[in-house]
């Protein structure tokens, strides 16, 4: 029985010798200069689609991005520099159009709040019992749906059609 605790031991003692050799005697490695490089990279995308309000206007792209950026540290956690590079790089070119998107829904957001406030001027000077008021209403509602999830050319569209019958 002795014999058996004390070569179970030695087991052990082996299996441990083999994972600091197999790791090289050290712990979690740090990345290299260039993955170090990249991980800067991704971080400050990642800042520039915030600053854009991709949370808000690219909330999916988003979300894509910080997908692969944690898979990338993951993947450097295991010990995986090829693929925790190629996630990073992901990352990287999803935060680039996550910011892209949010700019452009920025510029159709003004286009939509400018249609909608010509409609409301439009709408004001309007006579209420007029057949084509009604149309108007229900075109102003479906332009505030539209706005609402975010398709802003579609509310842009409906703004002006309901300016139109006004």
């Amino acid at each position: 029985m002795r014999y058996l605790a004390i070569a179970g031991g030695g087991l052990a003692v082996v299996l441990i010798g083999l994972v600091v050799w197999l790791s090289g005697g050290r712990g979690p490695a740090a990345p290299d200069k260039g993955l170090e490089q990249l991980i800067a990279t991704v971080g400050t995308a990642r800042d520039r689609a915030t600053k854009a309000d991709a949370p808000t206007l690219a909330a999916d792209l988003l979300s894509k991005a910080d997908a692969s950026r944690a898979e990338g540290e993951r993947l450097w956690a295991a010990r995986d520099a090829a693929g925790s590079t190629k996630a990073y790089q992901t990352a990287a070119e999803q935060y680039t159009e996550a910011e892209k998107q949010a700019q452009l829904k920025r510029v159709q957001r003004t286009e939509a709040d400018a249609a909608r406030t010509k409609m409301a001027a439009d709408k004001q000077r309007a006579a209420q019992d007029a057949p084509a008021f009604a149309r108007g209403l229900g075109l102003e509602r479906q332009g505030g749906t539209m706005y609402a999830q975010l398709a802003f050319t579609d509310g842009t569209t409906s703004f002006r059609a309901a300016g139109g019958l006004f």
